[in-house]
């Protein structure tokens, strides 16, 4: 691609991001910078009251873990909460509920500078199997994709609190000629963690919701991804604080696997890598991909760094490790898929194969003694 062909993309990609809608950097899954909370009244104090109580739900979607509001750091911080709100409405509902959009860029800001956890948003898809035996009822139940049952709403609610991702089987005839009650019920791990492939989740649940002996509501549940398996109990006195349980420790297990240590950026530093991508057909392409990933919040700056026909080289600073980029990025294989390096080890450009861009894009080249580490990946069609 000669000079003015890379000016024109360049350019594209300065209008593009003018233009481009806030919703592609938004929260790829539930958004995170928002919370509904019950509020005593309309008057300023007890909206005050409500939107603490907003803010630590929504520090907790955003570093993935409770543990954020035993930070010292979080209890000077909601006393100005009302300093990162950006809009509030009041809900008529059963009770009157107070719903609060706070700053989602300052409250990355302000986790990063206070070296605190920070998920991205991009976060793991979580496949939900579950089955209901409730004593008003003379069957069991399946909660599936299209039932709309207050099971199916309490499971949502809990993981969209949690800033998390569920999405449930269809229960279609593909389903059943898999995976029965039966095997949910006395959760067949292996059958339902067969059938859930054609849904390529990255964790598969199962859960079986039940009155015990007790008079309690328990919850039976495995957790199953290619490599681990995590079996749990919870009780509670109804199905929904019995649901919560689960869904607090799951997303604590998500967390301690996904979320970024942010202390880097809090030092004043980064990892420095590059990120090859090929099959980058048009501008287009070009653009879209640079968006996808200047909304991972493990990236803190991306900059185009060399073009050679279909493929594109960028130089990127990270919080983290480049490994969890990979990880972050293979969780939404529909835009990118990852390139074997062992079978690419030729791919690594010398510096006479590349047009070295760092004229137009006001980036400084770095010493060719220090390599960079690298990752490889395809653009998906």
């Amino acid at each position: 691609m000669n000079r003015n062909v890379t000016q024109k993309a360049i350019n594209l990609l300065i209008v593009w991001f003018i233009f481009l809608p806030c919703c592609v950097f938004a929260s790829i899954y539930t958004p995170l910078n928002f919370s509904q909370v019950p509020v005593a009244n309309q008057s300023s104090s007890a909206q005050n009251v409500a939107i603490k109580s907003a803010l630590q739900n929504v520090l907790i979607k955003m570093s993935g873990s409770v543990q954020i509001l035993d930070a010292p750091e979080v209890t000077a911080l909601l006393k100005q909460s009302r300093a990162y709100v950006e809009a509030t409405r009041f809900i008529a509902n059963d009770t009157l509920t107070l719903e609060v959009e706070f700053n989602e860029s300052k409250l990355h800001t302000w986790l990063k500078r206070n070296a605190l956890p920070l998920m991205s948003d991009t976060r793991p898809e979580t496949l939900v199997w579950m089955i209901v035996d409730e004593p008003s009822n003379s069957e069991r139940m399946l909660i599936g994709d299209g039932n709309i049952s207050t099971h199916h709403s309490m499971l949502r609610d809990a993981f969209d609190r949690r800033g998390l991702q569920v999405s449930l089987p269809l229960y279609d005839l593909t389903d059943l000629s898999q995976v029965n009650e039966i095997d949910i019920w006395g959760q067949f791990v292996d059958v339902i963690f067969e059938s859930s492939r054609r849904y390529s989740p990255d964790y598969v649940v199962a859960i079986k919701l039940f009155v015990n002996q007790e008079l309690n509501w328990q919850l039976d549940s495995f957790i199953k991804t290619e490599h681990s398996l995590q079996l749990g109990s919870y009780t509670g006195a109804d199905e929904q604080s019995a649901i919560m349980s689960f869904v607090n420790d799951y997303a604590e297990v998500i967390a301690q696997e996904y979320a970024i240590d942010t202390t880097l950026f809090a030092k004043g530093e980064q990892i420095k890598t590059l990120v090859t991508i090929d099959n980058m057909g048009s501008l287009t392409d070009l653009a879209q991909v640079t968006a996808y990933l200047k909304g991972l919040n493990i990236i803190e700056q991306i900059t185009l760094q060399s073009q050679m026909g279909q493929r594109s080289t960028f130089a990127v600073s990270l919080l983290g490790p480049p490994e969890q980029l990979a990880k972050l990025i293979q969780q939404n294989a529909k835009v990118l898929t990852l390139v074997d390096k062992t079978k690419n080890s030729e791919s690594h450009f010398r510096g006479d194969e590349t047009e070295d861009l760092s004229q137009l894009t006001g980036q400084a080249s770095r010493p060719s003694m220090e390599p960079l580490p690298h990752l490889y990946f395809n653009r998906m069609p």
